[in-house]
């Protein structure tokens, strides 16, 4: 507790306060805190274990005063830290993302939800998401909670990692897991303050500052700042309320109407009652503590186990003539010295140490292979390799599964944060970028209620993380047909062959972008007789069906058949000009025959992927009359 104000104990509660909310709410975050003392001991033992320092305590001056174990030259085998990395690293190697859903919604709903899974990549990707949550990760495997926080302002959206022992709550009330009231608590420079409410510069300068180091004559100028948040009784009720406040006044007191609070929880092995966790580190302390008298007992037996020289009592050996010299030369009378190396350490001490280090890779779900980056000896092959990665990543699958649903909250967090902002006339935009390009799509565009909604979780990359297993995926789903060469070339993706791989996907890539654009922008882009044109046909074909089941406008339906008769028309020109080439040089005049009949000996040469229904007037598309230009 830093300041000294005053407070209010009685039986209000301090989000029924009118005025001074300060007073009372001061008053419950300084008792929440006092009951959260042996939380905060135990993650400061979990850092030390982590850190493998020794420090003071969780102050603002505390955690900077470290002393680290390495100063004493001892053997150092930190299998916390080892194992928290190899975990950290393991999990968050993919990037989970969040699709958009509608069940059963008209084309407009759906093509906004499209346009909401891009927009919220771009929030993923401004917030910085994927570099704070490992960090929210790694939190939770050494002090058994991370904490995300996701707030926004005119200016935009924000996430940020919390410390988890800056947020307080009532332990009491979150019996069962859920608290209704939320404290954090916040160290801010005064000048940053006064920046961010202006109104109060006045008692933010008077506001108690964090006191200084007693061993330093620097002054401090940083204000102890309290956030709290009180859940609504119910959807509807008044009884909401969010407020910010230093040790004498209060700087903002607003309603609160969301259903939770604006953070983002990870918990390793949730307990079985009560709202906190416990991690990897709290799992592993008794074999760390274990492991580090068995090194210290082995290395003081390492430094006493040097060699003796034991001489018979009044034998005629001058010590002088023991010495490290090669060939050296030793005369005596009598017994000849004896030189003994006695054994350094029991065999029965190195089995213990090496169980050790066995439960502990039990515990984290990880073998020593991973934790040095390396493959078993023999796998070499695609197959192989992804069946030991499948067998790998069974240990992880809950802790995975809750890493990828933190990705979910964050995006319901960010769509609560962009739709407040939206209510108060704050538009915001995202950039969705793409692998080739980018897209500005703005909220305006996309706002969907949150009924008309689900969101799925998917990691970013489905194929194996090694370029060997990565081919044999693609090669084995060529081969069973699933996909087609040009596709295949598009999943592997290699960064050494990426120019080779858009030219030799372009074309594919091309009539991509014609449908995007004739379905999500209305926009035409006629057909050119340098296309591949029996796979546009055949693309846009597929792509117009699947638009009439969705229940596409019109308007787009006849952007796609007006596409689809301009492709044909071109087909049959091109045909044509064969025929009448062929004929040409065979002798005959154009007036014997009918360019536009079939050749002699058959019927019209068929054009590779496209039907013959479709080539004719009425085409297996619905290709009706052509469209008027827009």
């Amino acid at each position: 507790m830093i300041g000294t104000g005053k407070r209010i104990y009685d039986k209000q509660f301090w989000w029924e306060s009118k005025k001074d909310i300060y007073l009372r709410m001061l008053a419950k975050f300084d008792a929440l805190r006092e009951s959260a003392k042996d939380r905060d001991q135990e993650a400061l033992l979990n850092m030390r274990l982590y850190g493998n320092v020794y420090m003071r305590d969780l102050s603002l001056h505390g955690y900077a005063k470290v002393s680290s174990h390495r100063k004493s030259h001892r053997v150092q085998m930190n299998i916390c830290q080892s194992m928290v990395d190899t975990v950290t690293a393991k999990v968050t190697s993919s990037y989970p993302k969040v699709q958009f859903l509608t069940d059963g919604g008209s084309f407009k709903a759906q093509q906004k939800a499209k346009r909401l899974t891009k927009f919220c990549s771009g929030m993923f990707y401004k917030t910085n998401l994927y570099k704070v949550a490992p960090m929210v990760f790694r939190d939770a495997a050494v002090m058994g909670m991370g904490i995300m926080k996701i707030h926004g302002d005119e200016n935009g959206l924000y996430c940020e990692r919390v410390f988890p022992n800056e947020v307080i709550i009532d332990e009491v009330e979150a019996i069962n897991g859920e608290p209704r009231q939320f404290f954090q608590r916040k160290y801010i420079s005064a000048e940053v303050l006064k920046r961010m409410f202006p109104n109060s510069a006045s008692a933010i300068d008077d506001a108690p500052r964090v006191e200084g180091d007693t061993t330093s004559s620097t002054q401090s100028d940083m204000v102890e700042c309290i956030e709290a948040w009180h859940l609504p009784s119910g959807k509807g009720a008044n009884d909401g309320m969010h407020a910010i406040c230093i040790d004498g006044a209060d700087l903002l007191s607003e309603g609160y109407d969301r259903q939770r609070s604006p953070f983002v929880f990870m918990r390793w092995t949730p307990r079985l009652l009560g709202f906190f966790a416990e991690g990897l580190c709290s799992q592993l302390t008794g074999l760390q503590v274990e492991l580090n008298f068995l090194c210290k007992q082995i290395s003081t037996q390492m430094r006493l186990a040097t060699p003796k020289v034991f001489l018979e009592t009044g034998s005629q050996i001058s010590r002088g003539t023991i010495t490290n010299e090669t060939w050296g030369i030793v005369e005596y009378t009598g017994t000849p010295p004896m030189f003994n190396t006695p054994q350094t350490t029991s065999p029965e001490v190195m089995s213990h140490l090496d169980r050790i280090f066995a439960r502990a890779y039990e515990i984290a779900g990880i073998s020593t292979l991973e934790s040095q980056a390396r493959k078993p000896a023999g796998l070499e092959s695609g197959v192989a390799l992804r069946e030991y990665a499948t067998q790998a990543s069974t240990r992880f699958a809950s802790i995975q599964r809750q890493y990828e649903t933190m990705f979910l909250d964050a995006a319901d967090h960010m769509i609560e944060c962009v739709r407040d902002l939206s209510d108060a006339d704050v538009d915001l935009e995202m950039i969705a970028a793409g692998d080739k390009d980018i897209e500005k799509i703005k909220w305006s565009q996309i706002d969907l209620d949150a009924d008309c909604y689900v969101m799925k979780k998917y990691p970013v990359n489905l194929l194996p993380d090694t370029p060997a297993g990565k081919l044999q995926s693609v090669v084995e789903m060529t081969q069973a047909g699933l996909i087609n060469p040009q596709q295949s070339m598009l999943l592997l993706d290699y960064p050494d062959t990426e120019a080779l791989t858009q030219l030799a996907t372009s074309n594919y890539q091309d009539v991509l972008y014609v449908i995007s654009e004739i379905l999500e922008h209305g926009k035409f882009i006629p057909p050119e007789p340098f296309q591949d044109l029996q796979l546009a046909i055949k693309m846009v074909n597929s792509a117009y069906l699947r638009a009439k089941g969705q229940g596409a406008p019109d308007d787009r339906l006849d952007l796609l058949r007006r596409y689809l008769e301009s492709a044909v028309d071109l087909v049959q020109q091109a045909q044509h000009a064969e025929q009448a080439q062929a004929m040409a040089m065979q002798g005959m005049e154009p007036g014997q025959v009918d360019v536009g009949g079939p050749p002699q000996g058959g019927s019209m040469p068929a054009t590779p992927g496209v039907s013959e229904e479709l080539l004719n007037a009425g085409g297996g598309a619905e290709v009706p009359p052509q469209a008027p230009m827009q």
